[in-house]
């Protein structure tokens, strides 16, 4: 499962972060993140963020950057469900979980 549930956006087809479910998938995996009712959540990766966001972009998954007051959060923007579904993949082999 996401680690978000999804609204459809009429206009776009683009699904949008509500709330975190009860047992989430990054849960189940021990990742923590900052829950968010935006189109983005902040996931702790334990290490420097600018690595994770370079080896994302290696698996061709594009995520925001790295606030100097958090250098291991790394921002995730919401896409649609199949984008949403890349990312899950790409961030388990990034991650090695």
């Amino acid at each position: 499962q996401p680690p978000f549930s999804y609204t459809a956006s009429p206009s776009k087809d683009a699904c949008f972060f509500v709330q975190p479910m009860g047992s989430t998938s990054l849960d189940k995996k021990g990742i923590s993140y900052v829950p968010s009712e935006s189109n983005k959540f902040m996931v702790d990766v334990k290490r420097p963020g600018a690595e994770v966001i370079k080896a994302m972009a290696a698996e061709k998954i594009f995520i925001g950057r790295v606030w100097p007051s958090w250098p291991t959060h790394v921002r995730v923007s919401v896409g649609t469900k199949e984008e949403m579904a890349k990312f899950k993949t790409a961030f388990a082999k990034v991650m090695s979980v």
